[in-house]
């Protein structure tokens, strides 16, 4: 099991690089100056040196994306109670976005943060429910080709 998560946890990692690719090129694009922006010009500003606000931004994709890899593993995974199970999740995703919400001071503006973070949950919860959803109904539709195929050799 421990492997299972260590695996899960790598594969995070790693989706939060490609998350913050994506983010840097949209941020690009909505900029529109022509240039590539890594990181926001904000946290650039507060932190006074792009490299390490860069470093920052990585690693808060990074947690988040570890937190929602782990999250939906064990969602999946355990045996729990709906209640236990639904609270570990949202404990989890509320980990993920502890580095976001101090780098992007949502303390300051409460209402903005917590808009950020239900918008970010909801997007995050969208998008794991579409991805196994879609697994489900190939699964699905696996069954039913073998189930077919079995009929078929039992009339011959």
């Amino acid at each position: 099991m421990n492997m299972k998560i260590m695996k899960c946890a790598i594969k995070g990692i790693l989706w939060g690089f490609i998350l913050h690719t994506i983010f840097s090129l949209i941020l690009s694009l909505r900029i529109n100056t022509g240039e590539f922006y890594t990181v926001l010009p904000a946290l650039v500003k507060d932190y006074k040196n792009e490299l390490c606000a860069t470093i920052i931004q990585i690693c808060a994709f990074a947690w988040l994306a570890f937190f929602v890899e782990i999250a939906n593993y064990l969602s999946k995974r355990l045996i729990l109670r709906e209640k236990w199970q639904m609270l570990g999740y949202i404990i989890l995703l509320t980990l993920g976005q502890l580095p976001m919400a101090i780098i992007y001071h949502w303390n300051e503006q409460i209402i903005l943060g917590i808009f950020s973070y239900i918008i970010i949950s909801s997007i995050i919860t969208g998008i794991l429910y579409v991805a196994d959803w879609k697994r489900l109904k190939e699964d699905i539709d696996e069954i039913r080709r073998a189930t077919e195929i079995l009929d078929k050799e039992k009339i011959k």
